[in-house]
């Protein structure tokens, strides 16, 4: 694997496990970082939303679910389910029937489609504190009022001047818990007035399970505790993390060498021009000019009288053999071959000289 490339991938690793710890350390400093959502959604942490109510039941010692899968799949009939502000109504209806047939408890609007009722809401105006009818000692309730129900067969939890605002009614074996202003359960509201103590008993003491898969919940939101910025932030940081793995990797194309090509070793290219200059038809002038150039090599400041002897006492230090040297520096004739193999020799990379000849 190239070298760039397994770096960059180790590089990519411990930052995809530097972000993963940052989310978790992130929500746990900050978990009450708003998140916006539907109305009525226990992961709405806004005013509309039920996220405080969710985190007061956990506190009452009750099980607290948000249903993100299809409610057919989890909808036990010894718990309570809450399906607040699903202004689109619920999905499957038929799957709420059968759970309050069963004996399911449901918490739920007009809006929702799941109250199971012959009759619906008014609108009022200014109703906003509502008195409850012999309810765990609750007594006063606050909202933001707007609407009570036109009739009612059950039995009254809340009501104000205007009308019945929360009933209650057997439905089958089951219970629907109706409410016309649900805004007491809410975050902006929970807190006042005695909204708090009424939203945790009508739940009647049994786990509880949030519908939010009608709100739009497939998975669990994940990052819930990021603001919309950090999230876009992650997002781009990924995008340069693919850019630079991108710009690390091996471009498509015939692979590129390790290693850029270099010359041909100064051996070979001297055994080359005396295998040519061995071709010529005046041997001697060939002999001639390899000899000069190997005395210019070793002796390039002795004098004519002294070359010679210099050039062979250099040599014979590079490790020359007696017939290399005479073949270089003899006053006989000699085969082009052997004096361009001893000059090759004399000249080879590989063999260093002594301090004298670097002077």
């Amino acid at each position: 694997m190239n070298p760039r490339l397994r770096n960059g991938l180790i590089g990519i690793a411990t930052l995809a496990v530097v972000v993963n710890l940052g989310v978790v350390v992130a929500e746990r400093l900050a978990p009450d970082l708003p998140h916006r959502g539907p109305p009525g959604s226990s992961f709405n942490t806004y005013h509309a939303g039920l996220s405080a109510y969710a985190e007061l039941l956990e506190r009452n010692g009750r099980d607290v679910t948000a249903a993100t899968r299809p409610v057919d799949e989890l909808l036990d009939p010894r718990d309570t389910v809450v399906a607040l502000g699903l202004f689109g109504g619920a999905a499957d209806v038929p799957a709420f029937e059968d759970f309050l047939a069963r004996g399911g408890r449901l918490i739920t609007d007009e809006a929702s489609g799941l109250t199971f009722s012959a009759f619906g809401t008014i609108p009022t105006e200014g109703a906003t504190t509502y008195d409850t009818i012999s309810h765990g000692g609750v007594t006063t309730l606050t909202g933001t009022g707007g609407a009570v129900w036109d009739a009612t067969d059950g039995r009254v939890l809340a009501a104000s001047e205007a009308g019945p605002v929360v009933v209650e009614w057997r439905y089958g074996a089951g219970t629907v818990v109706a409410l016309a202003d649900w805004s007491m359960l809410t975050n902006e509201y929970l807190a006042e007035s005695d909204n708090a103590a009424f939203a945790v008993a009508i739940t009647d003491g049994r786990p509880v399970l949030f519908d939010e898969i009608d709100h739009g919940y497939t998975d669990p939101p994940t990052g819930r505790g990021f603001p919309d910025s950090w999230r876009w932030a992650l997002r781009l940081l990924g995008v340069a993390v693919a850019v630079w793995l991108i710009s690390i990797s091996r471009r498509f194309g015939p692979p590129e060498p390790e290693r850029r090509p270099l010359p041909p070793p100064r051996r070979e290219y001297i055994d080359a021009v005396a295998g040519t200059l061995a071709k010529t038809t005046d041997p001697s002038s060939v002999v001639s000019v390899l000899r000069t150039h190997a005395l210019r090599r070793l002796a390039p400041r002795a004098t004519a009288a002294e070359a010679r002897q210099t050039a062979t006492d250099r040599a014979r230090t590079r490790g020359l053999s007696d017939a290399q040297i005479e073949a270089l520096f003899g006053d006989g004739p000699a085969d082009p071959m052997s004096v361009g193999a001893a000059l090759a020799t004399l000249v080879d990379p590989k063999v260093t000289g002594t301090e004298e000849d670097r002077s």
